[in-house]
């Protein structure tokens, strides 16, 4: 009786050991399943993962391009309008240098231009007192040339007293002969054609003057 017991136990045992590794076969089998089921899946959410990854990557590197070609254009840019400055600059200084020689030489003329002025304007006083006469009131020392217009070879002006108000002074008009200055007119008239044209003053010294009959002309 107990052995029959015993057997009867053994074989219990035995069946629920086997019932626990049907369940956990089953179990592995359910698992794998569900693996297997989900491996497509996730297989396919990886690729479309990557290819946006892959496409989001290629913008990038995209428009890191056109950045780079951006960036290397201003560069070039620049340079050309660094080396476009460095010209003008070499340009500017030149004229600057330039501009100072010809300030120079235009100073050093109109100082020369004085200084002949200057000479003329005695050598015309001097012609002016021996045009008068010596027993004129008008001494050398007392008076000054006041210049109009002037050239190589006529002049246009007037002669002042010192410490006089000169309010209404003759015209005087002289020409130059041999380095020597003559006075041809000196009044408040119109100077003769005779004089003026024998000279060959310039219109725009003397564009009037009398004819023989005493009527004004223009020159022209």
């Amino acid at each position: 009786m107990n052995q029959q017991i015993n057997i009867n136990g053994e074989k219990k045992s035995l069946i629920n050991k086997i019932k626990l590794i049907i369940v956990i076969i089953i179990s592995l089998a359910i698992g794998f399943g569900i693996d297997f089921t989900m491996q497509p899946f996730m297989k396919k959410q990886n690729n479309s993962n990557q290819a946006e990854w892959q496409k989001k990557m290629h913008k990038f590197e995209k428009k890191l391009l056109e950045s780079k070609n951006k960036n290397n254009q201003l560069e070039q840019k620049i340079n050309s309008l660094q080396e476009e400055k460095e010209i003008l600059e070499k340009e500017l200084k030149e004229l600057k240098k330039e501009k100072e020689i010809l300030v120079k030489e235009k100073k050093e003329e109109i100082e020369l231009e004085d200084d002949e002025i200057s000479l003329d304007e005695n050598k015309i006083k001097k012609a002016f007192i021996k045009y008068i006469g010596n027993s004129s009131r008008y001494k050398e020392e007392n008076i000054y040339v006041k210049t109009d217009q002037i050239t190589d070879k006529h002049f246009e002006g007037s002669i002042l007293e010192k410490d006089s108000e000169n309010l209404s002074s003759p015209n005087l008009l002289a020409v130059k002969i041999n380095d020597n200055w003559e006075v041809i007119y000196w009044g408040q008239d119109v100077p003769s054609c005779t004089e003026i044209n024998k000279h060959n003053f310039p219109t725009s010294m003397v564009n009037k003057c009398g004819n023989e009959e005493g009527m004004v002309m223009d020159r022209k």
